[in-house]
């Protein structure tokens, strides 16, 4: 027992020096002095700002989303100090809090996906699934498509945008490329939040919300982006009563996503419809979205609420994992059908507190 007591330290403390030269080597990168002493380019500045995130991973890997945490905390303090002491800015201040979100980001979900496997691999009988470990497998081939495109593709229009800047000659080419960089910081900013609702922690629900008020709360929010897409968004509400146990934003959330889906598989001509009704017989509120989009094609019907699952090249492929999730953690669920004319419906469905119905 001693022995093996021993070599489990001695890997331990293996794997501690591994990550600490990691870590080291890869924040000299960021620092000007080097950068310098060796004829500092662009190039060089951006290949140190790729590397370091490999040691946030490994130290997310290796030690959990604290671990990783620590890590992107450490590098986001060493890309501001560089920032702050570079006499020649390499890159914009905008390209430096991409960096940070995306440090937190991969922190975030690479601890999602080490927790997620040590818990399903410490039950013999899950263990010895082939079943699962496929699922492993896939989730980590996720994380990858993550870290070399969703991360890569936003970082892309921002440094475009950057360059043009640098060279602009007119007013107007100064203001789109402005306008370039905001979209590629937004899209960061959508992506990490995508990454973070999908870790969040699942919590019992004990307030009580109004189903078709939140419904029609968000459709008013879609429709100018819906409009601006040439998508006619209509809204068909019963006004029945429809209180559940729940979280106002999470459900907002889940509709937002459902909404998105369809607004961008009917773009351009299409029409997206929601209808709200209370189903009675089963004690559930109803919420469905339907398109007049191509449908939901082959595999894609039972992949579709997979995590990182998705038949864009844009986005995170995470928005319906997330919305079934949060349907799940309202004791609910969510399913999608082919209409046989054209498009796809989601239907939501959301248990109803009867209780509360008496009350009101």
């Amino acid at each position: 027992m001693k022995e093996n007591s021993g070599q489990m330290d001695f890997k331990a403390l293996l794997k501690w020096i591994l990550l600490t030269s990691i870590l080291a080597l890869a924040a000299l990168f960021q620092y000007p002095l080097l950068n310098s002493s060796i004829g500092g380019s662009r190039a060089l500045s951006l290949i140190g700002a790729q590397l370091c995130f490999i040691p946030v991973a490994l130290a997310a890997l290796a030690y959990g989303t604290i671990g990783g945490l620590v890590a992107a905390a450490a590098f986001s303090l060493s890309v501001v100090i560089a920032f702050i002491f570079e006499q020649e800015h390499f890159q914009p201040i905008q390209a430096v809090i991409a960096e940070i979100i995306g440090f937190i980001a991969l922190a975030i979900i690479v601890g999602w996906v080490r927790k997620s496997y040590r818990g399903k691999t410490s039950s013999p009988e899950i263990a010895e699934s082939k079943e699962n470990d496929s699922n492993n497998v896939q989730a980590v081939e996720g994380l990858a498509k993550i870290i070399a495109n969703d991360l890569k593709n936003p970082l892309n229009v921002i440094k475009s945008a950057a360059e043009k800047i640098e060279h602009y000659d007119s007013d107007d080419k100064l203001a789109q490329a402005l306008k370039d960089l905001s979209k590629g910081v937004e899209q960061l900013e959508g992506i990490a939040e995508d990454y973070l609702d999908f870790a969040a922690p699942k919590v019992t629900y004990t307030n009580h919300v109004d189903i078709s008020s939140i419904v029609e709360s968000i459709v008013a929010q879609m429709r100018p982006q819906a409009e601006r897409m040439g998508v006619r968004l209509a809204l068909s509400n019963d006004k029945a009563d429809g209180f559940t146990r729940g979280d106002e934003k999470r459900l907002g959330k889940l509709f937002i996503n459902i909404l998105i889906n369809g607004i961008q598989a009917a773009e351009g001509g299409g029409q997206v419809e929601v209808k709200c009704h209370h189903d009675k017989s089963s004690g559930v509120f109803l919420v469905e979205i339907s398109d007049t989009g191509s449908g939901v094609k082959g595999e894609a019907m039972n992949r579709i609420f997979e995590p990182f699952y998705s038949t864009r090249q844009r986005g995170s492929g995470l928005g319906l994992a997330i919305a079934k999730a949060i349907a799940e953690e309202h004791n609910g669920g969510i399913s999608v059908a082919n209409i046989p004319s054209s498009g796809a419906k989601f239907t939501i469905r959301l248990p109803i507190d009867d209780r509360v119905i008496t009350e009101y």
